[in-house]
């Protein structure tokens, strides 16, 4: 919080207002308050736009804008209703303390220790850094912890150019559409940050339902758990739009990550990048390896690299058949994904493949 008024201090309008006044930012059970009681409500618009709420928590009417810094919502202006109506005039001295605002904003782009440094999930979706508890207490307002998995979609307008109105109805439209994720402007595309530890999976009927009716076409990254994978998820979903040219789909206005992984991986420069877009199974698998050490991730790599096959497997490891076909069915319980999908088998047997480079590399690392 910037600033605030000090004449209501020994009677706040509410209760958060009164938070407000003694710590200096929003509480986390008023902003979860105002997600599930009124969950379309959207505070990200650049106008002046008016608001009420009826509630135990927050009770009132007023009026905000927001504050933009690099098309990154940093803060918004609210005026709230207490004395008196609130009338035309209120709406002028609103839009001059706005334009203060701005000003002063714009004449801080690109200096040391911006009010930008407050946009965390921007800075995390760009690989920037931000503090540990900055980035908590941003996730706090969600109910989300840094550990959990996220995905990362992108939306945009299939009508070009792309104005700034299109863009802001664009967000509207994913805001409306993905209220419990976040949602966000950067370049040229909106971005929904969702939560897969927190709410179920985005089923791949409502994307298609979704660009029929919004004119837009969307891209959907894979899951990876931890918030500071933000920026790869971002890339990811970057490129499913131009790997899809690539592969010639005109008309396809949606692009999975997941169906696009191995073009990705053999264009890929960045060990990072390959790592992260390994077959999600795969990864599972691997980390579970360097856990338990059961040599179960080497069954299934020789298994998979020989098409499934019982005996070619159990030549090829010197492994008993029924000991392999009990670790087999081990596997099996852990993996989600169908391996009768012949894709599925390719994209996990480039995945075994990347792993074993991207594990040779950090031993190799190590050693120097």
């Amino acid at each position: 919080m910037l600033g605030i008024t000090s004449y209501y201090r020994d009677n706040p309008p509410d209760t958060e207002w009164a938070y407000l006044m003694k710590y200096g930012y929003s509480s986390v059970q008023a902003v979860q308050y105002i997600k599930v009681h009124f969950p379309n409500r959207s505070f990200m618009q650049k106008e002046i736009k008016s608001f009420e709420f009826q509630g135990k928590m927050i009770n009132g009417k007023g009026i905000g804008c927001g504050i933009y810094q690099r098309e990154t919502l940093i803060g918004r202006v609210t005026l709230l209703e207490k004395d008196r109506c609130i009338n035309s005039g209120d709406y002028q001295v609103l839009r001059i303390v706005t334009d203060c605002f701005r000003a002063s904003v714009r004449g801080k782009e690109g200096a040391e220790g911006s009010i930008y440094e407050n946009a965390v999930f921007t800075r995390l979706l760009k690989g920037e850094s931000a503090e540990t508890e900055t980035v908590r207490r941003q996730l706090s307002y969600y109910g989300w912890e840094p550990d959990d998995r996220y995905q990362v979609i992108l939306a945009r307008a299939l009508k070009e150019p792309a104005t700034e109105q299109i863009q802001d109805l664009v967000r509207t439209v994913m805001e409306n559409a993905f209220p419990a994720g976040h949602v966000l402007k950067l370049d040229q595309d909106i971005v929904v940050i969702w939560n897969l530890s927190r709410e179920e999976e985005i089923m791949a009927e409502k994307l298609e339902s979704l660009v029929k009716r919004a004119e837009i076409s969307v891209s959907r990254s894979l899951p990876l758990k931890g918030i500071h994978n933000l920026l790869y998820l971002h890339r990811q979903a970057q490129a499913c739009f131009s790997l899809q040219q690539w592969e010639q789909m005109p008309g396809k206005n949606i692009a999975e990550f997941y169906d696009l992984a191995m073009d990705f991986i053999i264009l890929s420069e960045s060990l990072d990048g390959i790592y992260r877009a390994c077959h999600p199974d795969v990864i599972m698998l691997w980390e579970r390896e360097q856990k338990y050490q059961d040599e179960l991730f080497h069954t299934f790599a020789a298994y998979i690299n020989h098409d499934c096959s019982i005996k070619n497997t159990c030549e090829a490891i010197f492994m008993h058949r029924n000991m392999l076909i009990y670790r087999v069915r081990k596997l099996m319980k852990l993996i989600q994904s169908d391996i009768s999908d012949s894709y599925t088998r390719s994209y996990m047997r480039l995945s075994v493949r990347a792993l074993r480079l991207y594990q040779n590399r950090m031993l190799m690392h190590t050693q120097t």
